[in-house]
C-alpha cells in the first residue's frame, strides 16, 4: 500500500479544510500535526534564511534639485528602518548639488552630493548604519541645494531602501 506522504500527480488532493477556508488565508501548522486556515500579518512571517524579502524600496521624484530650498516629500506607510539613500540625475550638472534628507522635516538623516561635472545618469548613495527607524505617518523631506549655472532644471529620482 502507498503511504500518504508518497502520493504524486493525480493522486494528490487539496489540503484538509480548503473548501471552508476564506480567500487570502493560509494554513498555519500548530506543530502537533494539525493547524488552522487564517489570514496572517507581516509580523507573523518567519523570514529566517530568506534573502531579498527583508528590504523594500520607496521611490521619490524631485522635479528640480537646482533650486535651493525646493523640497520633495515621501510619507512612510509601512514601519521599517531606512538603511540606504540613493539618487540619480536626469541631466549633466555644472556645480555640486546636495540632497539633504531629514526625518519629519527636522531630524537630520544625512546628505548625498552629486559633484560638479557629473553627466546625466550620475548616481550617489549613502548607506545608513544603524538605520533610521520610521513609523507609518512619518515622512522624509529631501531638500536640494544647487547652483544656477548650466541647464534650467535637473530632476532626480530618489530611492529609499528600508529593512522591514
Amino acid at each position: 500500500m502507498t503511504q500518504h506522504r508518497d502520493l504524486t500527480g493525480a493522486d494528490l488532493h487539496e489540503p484538509k479544510g480548503v473548501t471552508g477556508a476564506a480567500t487570502g488565508s493560509v494554513y498555519v501548522s500548530n506543530g502537533a500535526g494539525s493547524g488552522t486556515w487564517k489570514r496572517i500579518g507581516n509580523s507573523e512571517i518567519d523570514r529566517t534564511g530568506l534573502t531579498g524579502l527583508t528590504t523594500r524600496n520607496q521611490s521619490l521624484y524631485h522635479p528640480n534639485i537646482k533650486t535651493a530650498g525646493k523640497a520633495a516629500y515621501a510619507t512612510i506607510m509601512v514601519p521599517g528602518s531606512l538603511i540606504r539613500l540613493a539618487g540619480i540625475i536626469d541631466a549633466a550638472t555644472t556645480e555640486d548639488i546636495t540632497l539633504t534628507f531629514t526625518k519629519n522635516g527636522s531630524v537630520n538623516i544625512g546628505a548625498i552630493v552629486i559633484a560638479t561635472g557629473s553627466p546625466e545618469g550620475s548616481q550617489a548613495f549613502l548607506d545608513l548604519n544603524p538605520g533610521v527607524v520610521f513609523s507609518p505617518g512619518e515622512f522624509i523631506k529631501v531638500a536640494a541645494t544647487g547652483g544656477s549655472g548650466g541647464v534650467n532644471a535637473i530632476s532626480a529620482n530618489i530611492q529609499l531602501v528600508f529593512n522591514n
